[in-house]
């Protein structure tokens, strides 16, 4: 979404970075692009639930003729419905839809980089899923995701329970046996591995580096690890004197990498829309209106420049305040 939305959207009010009885505040740049993610996480999820079944002509169903089991559509659905149930916790922290004029917000290190975390992890797999336009592959894919699925659920199951989860492993590899190797349809070795495998998306400019950097300190911060806080706070001035060496955290750390985790999230999203075959361009003008409609603009915004958003003329010459 363009940024001139953002400039003219409410902010969370009196956003404080806090440590104990002591609050300083968010940098304005910041503040304003924490909002900026998190309106921009509102529109794509608009655009996102706006998807339909998948059409007739597009790859999910050229996938579900092939491989009429599993819907590799619902799977894919259910990656991203995962990473903005955690993306839209976050914007509704951090940028109400409403908010008393005098809410202050208080960011806290762990519950951000969590949050972003586990959006990552769940939108990657959508990402590589979705990272082919071969069906084909694509179904390898499904079928390496699902392995996992299963190991993870029988991996705590119990008894009889385990032994039908392992025949399902054992059916659903020779279902594909003569495509696909058992070799090929390994399980994923885990997050990292899954997170190395959606960054060799052109469309996503991100480095598998620092992306995994971001993941280990996030992952460290969530389980009360010390090297995260390291990494992640900054000393500032504070009074009284005895507080004057504490630390806070570190919000230039958070913007990025809930930036990381809102760019997979809206790659995948946009990869899921296009394999149902869906009018993209037309489900982004209908999330613009939903936003114009529903997402509070500052105080003294003026009828005329609500009606500029309104008409979808970001770009033009801006009406004034």
């Amino acid at each position: 979404m363009g940024c001139e939305y953002c400039h003219l959207m409410a902010c969370g009010a009196g956003s404080l970075v806090t440590l104990a009885a002591v609050r300083i505040p968010i940098p304005d740049d910041q503040s304003l692009r924490f909002t900026e993610l998190a309106q921009g996480s509102r529109m794509i999820h608009q655009v996102h639930s706006q998807v339909g079944e998948p059409a007739a002509d597009s790859n999910f169903f050229r996938a579900a003729e092939l491989y009429p089991f599993e819907s590799i559509a619902q799977q894919s659905r259910r990656y991203l419905d995962a990473a903005f149930e955690h993306l839209l916790f976050w914007a509704d922290h951090v940028a109400p839809l409403k908010f008393h004029p005098e809410q202050i917000t208080n960011f806290t290190l762990r519950p951000c980089l969590t949050l972003a975390r586990a959006a990552l992890e769940a939108s990657a797999q959508a990402v590589w899923l979705l990272s082919t336009t071969d069906p084909v592959e694509c179904i390898r894919r499904h079928v390496c995701l699902r392995r996992w699925d299963l190991d993870e659920r029988a991996k705590w199951a119990e008894g009889e329970r385990k032994s039908e989860l392992r025949n399902e492993d054992r059916d659903l590899v020779a279902r594909v046996a003569k495509v696909f190797t058992t070799e090929q349809v390994g399980p994923p070795g885990g997050y990292l591995h899954v997170l190395h495998l959606a960054c060799t998306n052109k469309d996503l400019k991100l480095n598998a580096g620092d992306v995994e950097r971001l993941w280990r300190l996030a992952s460290g911060a969530a389980h009360g690890k010390q090297w995260p806080d390291e990494e992640f706070r900054r000393p500032v001035a504070t009074a009284p004197p005895e507080l004057a060496s504490a630390l806070f955290p570190d919000t230039s750390a958070m913007l990025e990498i809930l930036e990381v985790a809102h760019q997979m999230t809206q790659i995948g999203a946009l990869q899921h829309a296009a394999y149902s075959g869906a009018d993209i361009s037309a489900l982004i003008e209908d999330a613009r209106v939903w936003m114009t409609e529903s997402v509070p603009l500052k105080d003294g915004v003026s009828d005329a420049v609500r009606d500029w958003l309104a008409r979808g003329e970001v770009g033009s010459p801006r009406p004034h305040c």
